[in-house]
């Protein structure tokens, strides 16, 4: 494992001030040291390495999705020209790192506790590290993620600051159905954002106009892994099902 990148990116997560409205989160900059930056940015995978996801806010009218991902672990990398797979092994080995984890979940320790008592440190969590790719039009609606969540960590790869209104945005609920919109979280170079999952973690995407790529980890509770999976598959089946009658 590259230590010195993983001193890097812990002290940019450590040094980023802790938001408490309208729920704990924080945003991080110059995340990468720049060259290693330049790297990933090089390393970005053609858009057949990725896999389509078929969530209803991504999908378009003609039924095309505008959001896929690469789960950066050693089956899909495999596939990758070796240059672009070097990269990311190494950017995998440092996100997925135990060291990273314990930096995160530490800055979230008061909300842990709140939500698993004071045995939060000895909770199973599973992280996964995951390439994101936008295309225009990808949209999410305003929602606090699924309970199995825990933390998430995303780390923005844009190539300039020419579309920082495409980043997450944060709300706050005044209503059963109504949210006020607190802050987004700027699109920007080498930036990114952490939170954790609260049932009031409220956070979308308003409608992109460019290509978005990012890194994300998250931990999720693991004694959920084979109800998610189920309900990927049962989900993942069912859009088809439509996509197939719509057709």
């Amino acid at each position: 494992m590259d230590g010195g990148l993983l001193d890097h990116i812990i002290a940019a997560v450590e040094r980023a001030p802790l938001q408490s409205e309208p729920f704990s989160h924080s945003y991080v900059e110059r995340v990468f040291p720049e060259d290693v930056y330049q790297e990933i940015l090089g390393a970005l995978p053609a858009s057949r390495h990725f896999e389509p996801l078929y969530h209803k806010d991504a999908l378009l009218p003609d039924g095309q999705t505008t959001r896929s991902t690469l789960t950066l672990d050693a089956a899909h990398m495999a596939r990758l020209p070796a240059q672009q797979r070097d990269v990311l092994e190494r950017v995998e080995a440092v996100l997925g790192s135990e060291p990273l984890r314990n930096a995160l979940l530490s800055r979230y320790s008061g909300v842990l506790c709140k939500r698993f008592g004071e045995e939060w440190r000895s909770v199973a969590l599973e992280g996964t590290v995951k390439l994101q790719r936008d295309t225009p039009g990808y949209r999410i609606g305003v929602h606090p993620d699924t309970a199995d969540k825990v933390v998430l960590l995303q780390l923005y790869l844009a190539r300039d600051d020419a579309h920082r209104s495409m980043g997450t945005s944060v709300y706050r609920r005044t209503g059963p159905d109504a949210f006020e919109r607190v802050d987004t979280l700027a699109f920007g170079r080498n930036t990114g954002f952490s939170f954790a999952r609260t049932s009031e973690s409220w956070h979308g995407v308003e409608p992109i106009d460019a290509e978005r790529y990012s890194l994300t980890l998250n931990y999720r509770l693991r004694n959920q892994r084979l109800w998610r999976g189920l309900r990927k598959r049962v989900v993942r089946q069912a859009r088809r099902f439509a996509r197939r009658l719509a057709h």
